[in-house]
């Protein structure tokens, strides 16, 4: 297998990883609509089910950030090493969807432009930080905990289930899972800049290059 053929197979592996992986975000995001439907359900019934829907909902905010990191940095390498290398051997720029979906994630006329013609390469300043499901996702995630746990805290003493010490326990764990889930959170919102800052740079310095190689030819 030559040097090009090894770089597409690893790039379509890729690409499937990341497909598989956003599958998992999805249900993901399944499971915590289900844990925060299924909370407001019982909250006026059973409440030892409202607090063990809170614990289990608390996990899968890391579990989500963990899969969206991964994803993002398979979408790093592709932009920042393996989209170069198979660009050398082209002789011409190939996968270039990572670096165009930052651009097009502009907003403004430079975002337009961008679906007008391909080819226009907006500065640094108009590429997004994050996307902003990332930030509405952040929200489902990180607001079913709590809510469920409030809750859970409001309607025991009145259903006749007062176990202050097993209130007190399956709150914590949750606050403390939920707790790390932010911390978790403000990092990859970090790496998601980091990677859209070294992409933008890297875009730049191919328009760079590519402007100087159409000024110098005969």
């Amino acid at each position: 297998m030559g040097l090009r053929a090894a770089d597409l197979a690893e790039f379509d592996a890729l690409r499937q990883e990341i497909n598989s992986r956003l599958n998992v975000s999805y249900t993901l995001l399944a499971l915590d609509l289900t844990a925060l439907g299924a909370g407001l359900s019982v909250v006026d019934h059973i409440s030892h089910i409202l607090g063990g829907l809170a614990v289990a909902s608390s996990p899968l905010w890391l579990f989500w950030t963990d899969n969206s990191a991964m994803i993002q940095c398979l979408g790093a390498y592709i932009a920042l090493d393996l989209a170069p290398r198979l660009s050398q051997q082209e002789g011409q720029s190939v996968l270039r969807w990572e670096s165009f979906w930052r651009r097009l994630a502009g907003s403004g006329r430079e975002a337009s432009l961008v679906i007008q013609d391909p080819t226009f390469e907006p500065s640094s300043r108009t590429i997004r930080t994050s996307a902003r499901s990332d930030w509405y996702t952040a929200l489902l995630f990180g607001g079913t905990p709590p809510v469920l746990t409030s809750l859970y805290v409001m309607v025991s003493p009145h259903d006749g289930a007062g176990d202050w010490l097993g209130i007190a326990l399956m709150s914590t764990a949750t606050i403390v899972v939920w707790a790390y889930g932010v911390v978790c959170f403000r990092r990859f919102i970090h790496l998601v800049r980091a990677f859209n800052a070294a992409i933008s740079a890297l875009s730049d310095s191919s328009s760079l290059s590519a402007d100087i190689q159409r000024a110098n030819a005969p």
